[in-house]
């Protein structure tokens, strides 16, 4: 048996307006992953397992390249150590930077 239309005297749900406050610039797409912990207490562990993992990786990865540049006669500006004190101290360290 037939049906009646399904979107009749409606929008199409589909197709999204485009946002009136746009005017005319492109959608950026946002760069990078969000990352949340998974709520299984058994995939819990193994979530905070590869994150330290991740870290000390990029800790190593971070020093290597800052020891290149150190080499090469130059110095690494980027790659900081954070700022370790009150927060006063480190936004006055931000803000003189």
């Amino acid at each position: 048996m037939a049906q009646k239309a399904l979107f009749k005297n409606k929008k199409n749900p589909s197709q999204k307006a485009v946002a009136a406050n746009r005017h005319g610039k492109i959608a950026k797409t946002k760069k990078g992953s969000f990352a949340a912990p998974p709520k299984k207490a058994s995939l819990l562990k193994a979530y905070a397992d590869n994150k330290a993992l991740t870290t000390a990786i990029n800790k190593r990865n971070e020093k290597a390249v800052v020891g290149q540049a150190a080499q090469a006669g130059g110095r690494l500006k980027s790659m900081q150590p954070p700022i370790n004190g009150t927060a006063d101290q480190r936004q006055k360290a931000k803000s003189s930077a």
